[in-house]
């Protein structure tokens, strides 16, 4: 176990060299992670942890599907950050080509929703989402968009 109260998970490749796998909040979850480490990098002899369904945590899949709040960053969504320069959110995530810009929003759950929208086209059964706070889930149900008034009557003038 960490300093920090989270269980370390770890796997020897090659010749003695140990590739450190990430932090995990339940020794279940490292376990987990070990195995599908070992056979992802193990040619052969693997040796896996027998996991027991009676140890795996009850919260496992809540916490597998939806990012956790956290504290002391500018938005509490993942993937969200507001713009320095303007009242807007950001909403960007990760892809393998790089960062992707997933566009500017008026309020901080609009963006997580872009966000989750995304990871869903992305990565399908894979992705992670944002769960709306209770706040924002009721802000959703009165809010309403604006929409932005055309400078001409013309279509194509500005």
């Amino acid at each position: 176990m960490s300093t920090n109260g989270q269980w370390q998970a770890s796997i020897f490749i090659g010749r003695g060299k140990r590739k450190t796998i990430g932090l995990f909040d339940s020794e279940y979850e490292a376990a987990e992670a070990h195995n599908k480490a070992a056979l992802e990098f193990c040619e052969k002899n693997c040796i896996l942890n027998l996991l027991d369904e009676g140890d795996r945590p009850e919260n496992l899949d809540f916490k597998r599907k939806f990012f956790q709040h956290k504290s002391g960053n500018k938005s509490i969504y993942f993937g969200v950050s507001k713009q320095s320069n303007s009242n807007k959110w950001i909403a960007r995530i990760n892809t393998k080509n790089g960062r992707e810009l997933i566009g500017s929003f008026d309020t901080e759950w609009l963006a997580a929703l872009a966000f989750n929208k995304r990871s869903m086209e992305l990565f399908i059964d894979n992705s992670k989402l944002n769960k709306l706070s209770e706040v924002h889930e009721r802000e959703r149900e009165t809010y309403v968009q604006k929409t932005k008034k055309p400078s001409s009557k013309f279509s194509g003038v500005t």
